[in-house]
């Protein structure tokens, strides 16, 4: 009788014992199965982060592109294209974002301002020739 009663608690234990590495083998899976799911939904944030920095370099970039623009292509000072802005930026940030658009000599022609700068000059040449013409005839 003491036989069968060891014998019947060692098929307990392994019935115990087989039900527990059942149990921890399903968490065990479930774990896995969640950190699948995590590192998938982790590299998708990480992907969008990325996306999203990138599209904020370039309309930055075009943002310090314009600000060159206005104050090379079209003299003005640095407060002045702040104040066209409308105060949507400061001049800390008017000088970051003209960092980040690059030296002028890098930027392209904007054959429009060429033209405006031109006719300035031409008219600024007409204006000193009438000058010189008008103190030419008092001299004489």
């Amino acid at each position: 009788m003491g036989e069968g009663v060891v014998v019947g608690k060692q098929t307990v234990r392994q019935a115990a014992r087989r039900a527990a590495s059942q149990v921890q083998a399903r968490y065990r899976r479930e774990r896995v199965e969640r950190d699948r799911r995590l590192e998938r939904l982790a590299v998708e944030v990480l992907t969008a982060l990325g996306e999203r920095d990138a599209m904020i370099a370039a309309t930055e970039q075009r943002a310090g592109a314009a600000l060159q623009a206005m104050i090379i292509d079209e003299h003005l000072t640095v407060s002045e294209a702040v104040q066209w802005c409308a105060g949507a930026i400061s001049h800390r940030e008017a000088a970051r974002l003209r960092q980040l658009a690059g030296p002028a000599e890098n930027r392209p022609v904007n054959h429009s301002t060429l033209t405006a700068d031109a006719r300035r000059h031409d008219s600024s040449i007409e204006a000193i020739g009438s000058w010189r013409a008008g103190f030419q005839q008092l001299g004489e």
